[in-house]
């Protein structure tokens, strides 16, 4: 498979890294936590029940993992970057997600 989006954690408090792509409320099984500022490979990025869960490049070949993109709401956990711009559009994105970064860790300090 190839890595489709690079993908940097802006929540504040950090993500869990989880190994299927539903909450842990439906058993779902956290991994590990990464802190704000990381960055993630994802092979590929999918809506279950209107949530988006990237499929991530795993730590260890055989044991998968997910990572919850944003709420259904709107809120987001990651900066999404696309591994291959195509275009001035997916370099807007390359900006506004630096700024997204650079405001989570503001957030994070203050």
């Amino acid at each position: 498979m190839e890595i489709k989006y690079r993908l940097i954690v802006i929540a504040p408090a950090g993500l869990k890294i989880l190994d299927t792509p539903r909450p842990q409320s439906m058993g779902s099984i956290a991994r590990r936590v990464v802190p704000v500022g990381t960055s993630l490979n994802a092979y590929d990025i999918f809506k279950f029940d209107g949530v988006e869960y990237a499929y991530l490049e795993p730590q260890k070949p055989n044991a998968p993992e997910w990572v919850r993109v944003g709420e259904i709401q709107g809120a987001q956990y990651v900066a999404k970057i696309a591994t291959k711009p195509d275009g001035p559009g997916e370099l807007s994105d390359i900006a506004a997600a630096l700024r997204e970064i650079a405001q989570a860790i503001k957030n994070r300090v203050q």
